[in-house]
């Protein structure tokens, strides 16, 4: 039964169970005008998608608009005429039981909501209270809350997971606002930085890093770059707290503009662990090439001591040497110096004459050679036409290379198979990878490509990275010394290429040399040096400066063998005292490279200088590298061929004076 004090509510329908049948109730007397603001208050109620709900003074519901049957789980008709304590019980009642007047009207408050089925959830109720003829209305509005409840829990979670991981975390992170300044800074950047968070937070970045190195720009650069939208990474050299440190930096992009993350890592640690672990596989390579250069010079002094010691006996007792004895004296020597050479082309410090040639003219004289080389079960195929290209070469080096080459691609085929020696011209674009990672990535650009391929037993991928380490062979024992690919190797650096190889076992094996394209029209290789030299220097002065004693009398013995009258010096200093002593008399300087003092470039420069242009020959052990204006010097390698020496110096002489007649 309705409280007699409560005004009567006639219905647009007909009554069901004493309930209203329509889910909103007219109060008596209204009149047309308020039918029509009943009716598009209906509508407003229709279209929005909260709960909606008008009640009595007493805090009865008059309406229950669609999104409240959804969201209580109950019709309008059930909840017409119903407390709204039933589904809202802890709502404010204050003001409810008054008939006139706002009561405890407007309010917003959080409460729990009891559904039909008796389950709850959280809700925010707005209510307002306005006139609606001549009774207030009171209209709450109900917000469920439970997804912006698991929304807020799961912010929450992962606010205090994003703060762990800032605080827990080794890298130092900033973020920097917009205009430039620290916003935030973890435990991590504090301690790097060496500053107190009042000393970060809103300080230019700049000013943080003013005084940290010449690198600190790169670290600003890419923070600039990152709060323009563009993500950036760098690794700085940095000055902090009076310690030199490695970072590396990485600089992202905030969303919406909202500037920019700086993460800094401390690699000093990992740089020096890389140079240890350097520094260690440099000592292991060392220790197995010292053992391999050991083993193969022991076994040719053994020889050269053994026959000198024969011949010394020979010559105490009065009887003639046995020539045999000197000739394996000679033998081992010749043999020592070969490994010596490899030495050299592996370490990339021989002397060559690099011009700009054509590669094919070398690629078909080396299959020549190849099938003079390989048994007859081995088929030799040459693909060496023109590529309209020329490369920077040593033009007997490569055929050196690829001659090693060919040789191990024989060995690789002991039942027979196919050997095939190829020319082509290659376009390298900035993703190549080599196939074996071995040197260093290539610049893009177009490449001259000598390949030497065979079909023989291959070489297994664990294998790859260390082919062309000094001593590591695949051979069994006794066969190959392991110099062969790293003289290769050595060779091609040299010349400004890169090596790559490719290998299948039991399928093949392909060797690729790149040397950069040219373009340039080929230039004319040097002529070779005499094969023997008959003349006689008699009447001709030579200064050899030498530091080496045992050098130095070997090269005099030998001048004054054919005739040269000879001057010495022991180093450069010396040499200018006794040049100028013997001034006017002196036809050729014969100088090594590396002396104390004054080096045998320097030596020529002063002479040149305070006397102009005179004959002047260069010995090295190991490759200078010779100035750009003085390329065209002659150089001769030590261990030098006596006959090549004398040829060498003579036509030295005869350059600067063509009036002198050849041998």
């Amino acid at each position: 039964m309705n409280d007699p004090r409560t005004p009567s509510l006639r219905t647009g329908s007909k009554r069901r169970r004493g309930r209203p049948a329509c889910r909103h109730v007219h109060p008596l007397g209204e009149s047309d005008r308020e039918r029509a603001l009943q009716a598009r208050l209906e509508v407003i109620e229709a279209l929005v998608d909260h709960p909606l709900i008008t009640l009595d003074p007493c805090g009865r519901i008059l309406s229950w608009n669609p999104a409240a049957a959804a969201v209580f789980g109950t019709a309008a008709e059930e909840a017409i005429g119903q407390s709204i304590a039933c589904f809202l019980p802890d709502l404010p009642s204050s003001g409810f039981a008054a008939e006139s007047g706002s009561g405890g009207f407007p309010f917003r408050c959080e409460v729990t909501a009891i559904r039909r089925d008796g389950s709850t959830f959280p809700a925010e109720v707005v209510g307002h209270c306005g006139p609606c003829g001549h009774l207030p209305l009171r209209m709450v509005a109900v917000t469920d809350l439970t997804a912006r409840r698991a929304a807020e829990t799961e912010i929450g979670r992962l606010t205090h997971e994003h703060e762990v991981l800032l605080v827990s975390t080794s890298y130092a992170i900033l973020r920097v606002e917009p205009g430039g300044t620290i916003g935030f800074a973890n435990p991590p950047a504090i301690e790097l930085l060496g500053r107190g968070i009042s000393d970060l937070v809103g300080v230019p970045l700049g000013d943080v890093l003013r005084g940290t190195g010449r690198d600190a720009e790169r670290l600003e650069d890419i923070v600039a770059s990152a709060l323009l939208g563009n993500p950036a990474r760098v690794e700085a050299d940095l000055v902090l707290e009076g310690r030199p440190i490695l970072i590396s930096a990485r600089a992202e992009p905030l969303r919406n503009g909202d500037g920019a993350v700086l993460v800094l890592e401390d690699c000093t640690h990992r740089r020096r662990l890389e140079e240890e672990l350097r520094q260690a596989q440099k000592m292991e390579v060392l220790g197995q090439l010292a053992g391999g250069i050991a083993h193969d010079f022991n076994n040719e002094l053994a020889v050269i001591t053994l026959n000198a010691f024969m011949v010394r006996s020979d010559i105490a007792a009065g009887r003639i040497p046995d020539g045999e004895m000197v000739a394996e004296i000679h033998g081992a020597a010749e043999r020592a110096t070969r490994v010596s050479r490899q030495l050299l082309d592996m370490s990339r410090r021989s002397t060559l004459d690099v011009r700009s040639m054509e590669l094919g003219p070398a690629l078909r004289q080396v299959g020549r050679l190849l099938t003079k080389l390989v048994p007859e079960t081995i088929d030799v195929r040459v693909e060496a036409a023109e590529t309209g290209y020329t490369a920077r070469v040593d033009a007997g080096a490569l055929e050196q290379a690829l001659l090693n080459l060919g040789t191990n691609a024989r060995d690789a085929m002991p039942e027979g198979g196919c050997l095939t020696v190829r020319l082509s011209s290659e376009r390298i674009g900035p993703d190549h990878r080599p196939s074996a990672a071995i040197g260093t990535r290539p610049e893009p650009g177009r490449y001259q490509l000598a390949e030497v391929i065979d079909t023989g037993v291959g070489i297994p991928a664990t294998m790859l990275s260390h082919v062309v380490e000094p001593f590591f062979t695949t051979k069994e024992k006794g066969r190959g010394t392991g110099l062969g690919l790293s003289m290769v190797y050595g060779l091609v650096r040299q010349m400004d290429g890169f090596l790559d190889i490719e290998s299948t076992p039991g399928e093949g094996t392909a060797v690729r040399l790149y040397f950069p394209a040219d373009g340039s029209a080929p230039e004319e290789a040097a002529p070779p040096p005499h094969s023997e030299w008959e003349g006689d220097g008699e009447g001709r002065v030579v200064l050899v400066v030498e530091d080496e004693d045992p050098v130095r009398r070997a090269c005099v013995t030998t001048l004054q063998r054919k005739g040269f009258e000879v001057l010495e010096a022991e180093n450069g200093e010396v040499a200018l005292e006794v040049f100028e002593a013997a001034l006017g008399r002196v036809d050729a300087v014969v100088s090594d490279s590396v002396m104390p003092v004054l080096t045998g470039v320097e030596l020529y420069r002063r002479l040149a200088e305070l006397y102009g242009p005179i004959p002047f020959v260069l010995m090295t052990g190991y490759s200078d590298r010779i100035p750009e204006d003085l390329s065209g010097l002659p150089v001769l390698q030590k261990p030098w061929n006596p006959t090549d020496f004398l040829s060498t110096v003579w036509g030295e002489i005869r350059r600067l004076d063509p009036s002198i007649p050849g041998r």
